[in-house]
C-alpha cells in the first residue's frame, strides 16, 4: 500500500512540472505605445508635429509618422508622413496647410500585426495673412549705388523684418533685416556700374515672407563721356568732360585776363602777394614752365571779381557744384556744413591721374574713374613766417592738388570777426580720401576748374 502511495505522488509530481514547462514557453505579444506630441511653430500654412514612443513593446516597428486630416479620428487613409528616424521621439514640419483651418493629427507606428496610434489632438492655422508689399521707384544715386523705395502696405499681423533684397539672378531672397512694420522706407544698395540688377522689397510677418514686384535696373557703364574742348580769351584750349549731367573743364584754368580783356595782374614777389587784397596769379615757383602742366594759381580775389574768369558760358564751381561730383563719384556725404573743414574718407583716386609721372609716389589708389584727371601742382602760401626764401612760399608740387571754389565763408573764423576765407578742396598723393570742402585765407593761391552755366 505504502509503495502504490509513493508511486501515485511521483506520478502527480511529474505531471506538475511538465504542465509548468508548457506555460512558460507561450511567448505573448507587446504592442507598442506611443503618444502624440503637441504642436508646435504653427503659422497659416505650416505647423511642426510629431510623436513620441512611449514603449516599444516586443513588436518590431517597421515605420513611424504623423497622419493628419480635417475630420476626426483620423487614419492612415488620410494625409501622411512617414519618418526615417529610428529614434522613438520624431517630428516634422507640414507645409501647405490652409489658413484658419481645424486640423486633427496622430502619431502612429507600422507593426507586423497592424498600425497603432497616438492620442488625437487637434489644430487650427491662424488666420494671418502675409503682407502687401510694394517695390517703388528705383533711382540713380552715385556711381556705386541706387536708392530704392519700397511700401509695405499693409499686414494683419506685424512686420517682423522688411527690406530691399536684389542679385544679378532674378528672384532675390532677403539676406538682412532692414527694419520693422508698415509703411513707406528706402534703402541704398550698392552696385557695380554696367550691371543688370534684379530688386524687389520684402516683409516678413507671421505668415511668411512676401515679395514686391520684381524691378530689373541696369546700372550705367560709363561714368563720364568726353565733350569738346573749349578756349578762354587768351586763346588756351581746355579739353572736357560730361559727368553726372554736368560739364566740367579737364585742365587748370591758365587765362591771364578776365572776361572782358582786363587783364589780371602776375604777381611774383612774395611780399607783394601778402600785401595784395585784389586779384592776382602766379606760377608755381614763378616758373613759366609749369603754365602748361598745371595752370595758374590765383588768389580768391580773382575768383570773386564780377569780371570773371571763366571763359563765356561756363564759371567757376560752387561747393554744391563739386559736392554734387563728388557725391555722384561715392567719395562724400550730401550733409556736409559749410562752415569748418570737412575730410571724406574715400575716393579720391577717382580723381587723380595714375602713375608716378607728376604724383609723387605711391599716388594711392589712383584710377581717374571720375575724368577729372587731377594732377599735384601745388600750392601759395600767403605767408612764410621769418623765411624770406621765395621759394618757402609754394607747398606740395607732386603731393597736392588744391583747388578754389567760388563760395566765400564769412563768419568768424579763430575769433577773428568777418574774416572771409574761400571755400577749397584738396587731393593727397598717400591716401584715399578728399581733404575738403575746406576754405583758405584768400590771399593763398591755388587752381581753377571751371564748370559750364
Amino acid at each position: 500500500m505504502k509503495k502504490f502511495l509513493v508511486l501515485h505522488l511521483l506520478l502527480f509530481m511529474l505531471l506538475l512540472t511538465s504542465c509548468s514547462k508548457k506555460e512558460d514557453d507561450i511567448i505573448v505579444d507587446v504592442l507598442p505605445t506611443l503618444k502624440t506630441l503637441a504642436v508646435s511653430n504653427l503659422t497659416t500654412n505650416s505647423a511642426t508635429l510629431g510623436g513620441q514612443i512611449t514603449s516599444t513593446g516586443n513588436v518590431a516597428i517597421s515605420q513611424r509618422g504623423i497622419v493628419w486630416s480635417t475630420t476626426p479620428n483620423v487614419t492612415l487613409g488620410s494625409d501622411s508622413f512617414a519618418s526615417e528616424s529610428t529614434d522613438d521621439s520624431f517630428s516634422t514640419t507640414i507645409n501647405n496647410l490652409n489658413a484658419n483651418t481645424t486640423y486633427y493629427v496622430k502619431a502612429y507606428v507600422q507593426t507586423l500585426l497592424g498600425q497603432r496610434y497616438g492620442n488625437e489632438i487637434s489644430f487650427q492655422t491662424s488666420n494671418n495673412t502675409k503682407a502687401v508689399v510694394t517695390t517703388g521707384e528705383i533711382t540713380f544715386d552715385q556711381i556705386n549705388s541706387l536708392l530704392v523705395n519700397a511700401e509695405i502696405v499693409s499686414s494683419n499681423s506685424p512686420v517682423r523684418y522688411r527690406g530691399i533684397c536684389f542679385s544679378t539672378s532674378p528672384n532675390p531672397v532677403p539676406s538682412i533685416n532692414e527694419g520693422t512694420g508698415v509703411g513707406t522706407f528706402q534703402k541704398r544698395i550698392f552696385t557695380v556700374p554696367g550691371t543688370t540688377y534684379y530688386i524687389r522689397a520684402f516683409a516678413e510677418n507671421a505668415a511668411g515672407i512676401a515679395y514686391g514686384n520684381e524691378k530689373i535696373y541696369t546700372t550705367i557703364a560709363t561714368i563720364f563721356s568726353n565733350s569738346p574742348n573749349i578756349s578762354d580769351i587768351d586763346g588756351n584750349s581746355y579739353p572736357t568732360y560730361t559727368i553726372n549731367n554736368q560739364r566740367w573743364s579737364k585742365k587748370n584754368l591758365n587765362v591771364s585776363k578776365f572776361r572782358n580783356g582786363d587783364p589780371i595782374p602776375e604777381v611774383q614777389n612774395a611780399a607783394a602777394w601778402l600785401s595784395t587784397t585784389s586779384p592776382a596769379w602766379c606760377y608755381y615757383q614763378n616758373n613759366t614752365e609749369n603754365g602748361p602742366i598745371y595752370g595758374k594759381l590765383y588768389n580768391h580775389y580773382a575768383v570773386e571779381d564780377p569780371r570773371g574768369l571763366a571763359p563765356a558760358g561756363w564759371h567757376v564751381p560752387s561747393v554744391v557744384e563739386f559736392k554734387n561730383m563728388l557725391y555722384y563719384m561715392g567719395a562724400v556725404s550730401q550733409n556736409v556744413p559749410l562752415d569748418q573743414t570737412i575730410y571724406f574718407s574715400n575716393n579720391s583716386g577717382d580723381f587723380r591721374v595714375t602713375g608716378i609721372d607728376y604724383w609723387l609716389f605711391p599716388n594711392a589708389n589712383a584710377t581717374n574713374r571720375s575724368g577729372f584727371s587731377s594732377l599735384p601742382g601745388g600750392g601759395r602760401n600767403y605767408y612764410a613766417g621769418s623765411n624770406t626764401n621765395e621759394s618757402s612760399f609754394y607747398f606740395n608740387n607732386n603731393t597736392l592738388a588744391s583747388y578754389w571754389l567760388s563760395d566765400v565763408l564769412t563768419t568768424n573764423f579763430e575769433n577773428t570777426p568777418n574774416l572771409a576765407r574761400g571755400f577749397t578742396i584738396g587731393l593727397s598723393n598717400d591716401i584715399n580720401s578728399v581733404s575738403g570742402v575746406g576754405f583758405a585765407d584768400r590771399k593763398t593761391g591755388f587752381y581753377i576748374r571751371c564748370v559750364k552755366d
